[in-house]
């Protein structure tokens, strides 16, 4: 796949920017109202929105498993951008992406279906082996976000919340119910919720079973996120999703991108406090480390069957505070910006 790399493709990415697509109708959030008014005045020079970057990093805390990344970058189109992948398996799908030209990437018309290409053609035998993808761009009137997998992306506005992307998991209701219509086998399972910075529980997130083992040689090819690169099977088959973000009003807009290392282990609370200024990559991941580390009191889950569940007929708290074993690996990038209109 060729890139276009001239001043005829920056004013085409202007020009089409009110045009291009959003996320499907199942994400929840809305897409801000624009303000440009037809594709000439979006094809103009934007006098209207001019914004300073307050913050643009990321930091990695790695685990035992080490296959979080992320990267800072500036792409070919002059934009202030942040990737943020979480791999898995032996490893080989995140050493590769970690190689590819992501300043040319993220400028391609799809950069999923480049780089899932890109990883077919380079790296051999991917079962049992893959990544997901978030990133965010810096445009001229807002964010341009996309994601692949379960990381995930927070946008705030003067450290409101106002979007957040859908996570492609089996824990999610609308990709569940997306897998079952398409005949993906799944298997029980269950994943960490905190409830709040002290209580933490286990809700559903079945494996999605992509290959099936072959006896005497290999392990099942699943995961518990439901799109991603690598692996094998009808995970491959499936697209990333993508979401504009507008500056509809002046002040701070920050994006905050992060792995499940950091989802995992943060409540709602918590989740709100990344839309704080102050906050930085580093001082998010030191919190998320902190929190696998630190003792937890349990809740069991909704519809526990255990004894003490049943005879109380209510959720058992448990006294005794416990550890998380295998602590999960933590990356979070930054994108911040202040918007003069």
């Amino acid at each position: 796949m060729s890139l276009q790399t001239d001043a005829t493709h920056d004013a085409t990415h202007d020009a089409a920017y009110d045009t291009m697509p959003s996320s499907p109708k199942a994400t929840q959030w809305q897409l801000f109202e624009s303000f440009e008014k037809d594709a000439s005045a979006a094809a103009a020079p934007c006098s209207f929105t001019k914004h300073k970057i307050i913050m643009h990093g990321g930091h990695v805390i790695p685990s035992k498993s080490n296959q979080d990344w992320v990267k800072t970058l500036v792409t070919q189109d002059n934009n202030a951008a942040v990737v943020v992948c979480d791999g898995n398996g032996k490893g080989k799908v995140i050493n590769y992406l970690k190689t590819v030209p992501w300043e040319r990437i993220l400028t391609s018309p799809n950069p999923i279906q480049h780089t899932r290409s890109l990883i077919e053609s380079n790296v051999l035998n991917t079962r049992g082996d893959g990544s997901t993808f978030a990133s965010v761009e810096l445009l001229k009137n807002g964010f341009r976000c996309r994601w692949l997998g379960d990381s995930e992306i927070l946008v705030f506005h003067n450290s409101t919340l106002c979007w957040r992307s859908r996570p492609h998991s089996s824990s999610d209701q609308n990709e569940l119910t997306r897998l079952i219509k398409l005949g993906v086998k799944l298997t029980a399972s269950h994943g960490l919720r905190a409830v709040n910075e002290k209580h933490i529980t286990m809700i559903p997130n079945p494996y999605c079973v992509w290959a099936p083992a072959i006896y005497g040689k290999t392990t099942a090819n699943q995961t518990a996120f439901t799109r991603g690169f690598g692996h094998t099977g009808l995970i491959t088959t499936f697209d990333g999703e993508m979401q504009l973000i507008k500056f509809n009003k002046p002040g701070n807009w920050r994006a905050v991108v992060y792995t499940d290392g950091v989802g995992d282990v943060a409540c709602d609370k918590t989740v709100q406090s990344f839309g704080d200024s102050s906050k930085t990559p580093l001082h998010i991941a030191e919190a998320a480390h902190k929190k696998w580390n630190q003792p937890w009191q349990y809740l069991h889950p909704e519809k526990c069957q255990c004894e003490s569940c049943l005879s109380t007929k209510t959720r058992t708290l448990e006294e005794t505070p416990t550890r998380i074993p295998n602590p999960d690996d933590v990356g979070v990038a930054v994108l911040e910006v202040d918007v003069a209109m």
